[in-house]
């Protein structure tokens, strides 16, 4: 019976212990330090993050009327997987490598044709807000990186 009590509590651990980057995170531009201007598009996309196993997140991409992002092909840009297992994944024409610092930090280096970009996901202590620190060279287009990129918890 002792036994049962156990697993019993380990399990309502577990359910309770939400995973800090999981839900919908709107931007917050006027936090943000990036060089893309101010009528971007980019600027007002919200996105959701989602646990899809054990250090592997999905993530979509909404415009602010909450449809699906549109690629330039007019059809809906795909979700991303993010794995950070410390493992190679290929993402489209890039090698992916994620990595779990903490609990509340997160860490992927793209590499791609082009260039090799390194974005740090943080949580802060409270919970509310997400910070993703994009350093390196755009792996598609060679572009210089060095943004801070700012959204809150919905």
């Amino acid at each position: 019976m002792k036994r049962c009590s156990v697993i019993a509590l380990l399990s309502v651990r577990l359910v309770l212990a939400a995973d800090p980057f999981v839900g919908t995170w709107e931007p917050n531009p006027a936090k943000w330090k990036s060089d893309a201007p101010p009528d971007n598009a980019y600027r007002t996309l919200t996105i959701k993050w989602q646990a899809d196993g054990q250090d592997h997140y999905r993530t979509t991409q909404y415009t602010p009327d909450g449809k699906h992002r549109m690629g330039s092909d007019g059809k809906p840009t795909p979700d991303l997987d993010h794995f950070f297992d410390r493992k190679q994944h290929t993402r489209g024409t890039a090698t992916v490598i994620g990595q779990r610092l903490s609990e509340s930090n997160l860490k992927e280096t793209i590499m791609g044709p082009k260039g090799t970009v390194h974005i740090e996901y943080s949580i802060s202590a409270d919970g509310k807000t997400l910070t993703q620190t994009v350093n390196g060279n755009g792996n598609d287009t060679g572009r210089p990186l060095d943004e801070v990129l700012v959204y809150e918890k919905q």
